[in-house]
């Protein structure tokens, strides 16, 4: 009942939390959800769908907490990989940007801000290793940054 109910007034935001906490008791509450979002209008399958994209609606069935668990400890996990990757990517660029920038000034070449920007900015990993090797002979800034040969 509550499902047929769910699809003619669901778009009440107080009839589908109803639904879905009715929903909890139930083993098979999944197919439920189905049919109830299968033959609903648009604007109750919005409802619905905004309901269910909260993480204030109540989880009780073991079907919805192993599924809303494990998307969450997926999704942490996969932003923590990504994230992880993403710095160290970052923090090699910037390691090998600060390096060229204290070999030039251990050599007291000068560097103005533009090309200081310049070499903070660039992310070309294989740009940025040439320059290290380079730095250590180059007989300025200026050139350091102009011949793109080794």
């Amino acid at each position: 009942m509550a499902t047929l109910s769910v699809t003619h007034h669901g778009d009440r935001k107080e009839v589908a939390e109803a639904f879905l906490i009715g929903l909890s008791t139930l083993d098979n509450s999944a197919r439920y959800y189905e049919y109830a979002h299968d033959m609903a209008p648009h604007p109750v399958r919005q409802t619905l769908e905004a309901v269910m994209t909260t993480t204030s609606w109540p989880v009780y069935s073991p079907f919805a907490k192993e599924h809303y668990g494990k998307g969450l400890a997926e999704g942490k996990a996969e932003g923590l990989v990504e994230g992880k990757a993403e710095g160290l990517v970052e923090g090699e660029v910037k390691g090998k940007a600060a390096a060229i920038l204290a070999v030039l000034a251990a050599r007291d070449l000068t560097v103005t801000q533009a090309q200081r920007e310049l070499i903070e900015n660039t992310t070309d990993h294989d740009r940025l290793d040439t320059w290290v090797r380079r730095a250590v002979t180059v007989p300025s800034t200026d050139a350091l940054l102009t011949t793109d040969s080794d």
